[in-house]
């Protein structure tokens, strides 16, 4: 398991060599909001990388959760896209996995075929994913999935305000077959960074779930956070 976190680590380094963004330590004081889902607090690492160039564009993050035994990585979580050009259409083609590592085994991969469709307004960008998604459980869970994200600049760019929200579906049940329904789940994480100069920031994330942890619940989980732009 730790050489899955290490190749992990290693795949994005490589890309970040070639257009690395920024790094980010968050601390999410999550036990002292929930204990009964958290036996303790924990600091998260995230490498983000977004890069554009004149076929489309290119995102991957990934998060390491230092939630395992004297202080080691419990959780790597990583996420990479593509949005590519369709000639002159204004929706563009989106390709996306998402996947994986725990201390208990790893997270199933999701993979996602879609459409993009980017806005700009004012000094905001703007984007919707309209994907159809295969969750990889143990009986392949077929489903679709909405993504809105959003990046941008105020107060004379002191503040970034950006985050995105995910709908999905997905089996009820994802030991068995999808004889039990589906279930609809919301993620939704906002950012707001106060900008101490084009390298430094502090600020926060949430990440706020509904039917995600438990059924028909939400839960909500804010960072102390501290990010360097590269």
């Amino acid at each position: 398991m730790k050489k899955l976190h290490l190749i992990l680590l290693l795949s994005l380094l490589s890309l970040s060599a070639i257009s690395a963004q920024n790094i980010q330590l968050h601390y999410f004081p999550n036990h002292s909001i929930n204990s009964r889902m958290y036996d303790k607090n924990f600091v998260m690492v995230t490498f983000d990388m977004f890069k554009a160039d004149k076929w489309g564009s290119f995102y991957t993050f990934i998060d390491f959760e230092f939630t395992g035994e004297k202080g080691k990585i419990g959780t790597t979580y990583w996420e990479i896209s593509r949005n590519q050009n369709i000639g002159d259409l204004p929706v563009k083609l989106h390709l996306e996995y998402d996947g994986g590592v725990t201390k208990g085994g790893s997270i199933p991969g999701s993979y996602f075929v879609g459409a993009n469709y980017p806005l700009t307004i004012r000094k905001f960008n703007l984007g919707a994913n309209l994907s159809y998604k295969i969750h990889a459980f143990n009986h392949i869970s077929h489903d679709a999935q909405l993504t809105l994200t959003w990046s941008g600049d105020i107060l004379k760019n002191k503040l970034t305000l950006c985050g995105f929200i995910d709908m999905w579906t997905q089996n009820k049940n994802t030991e068995t077959k999808s004889n039990e329904g589906k279930k609809f789940v919301v993620l939704f994480g906002p950012q707001g960074w106060y900008n101490i100069n084009e390298k430094l920031a502090f600020g926060t994330k949430i990440n706020i779930s509904y039917n995600m942890l438990d059924k028909n619940k939400v839960f909500f989980f804010p960072s102390i956070a501290a990010k360097w732009n590269f």
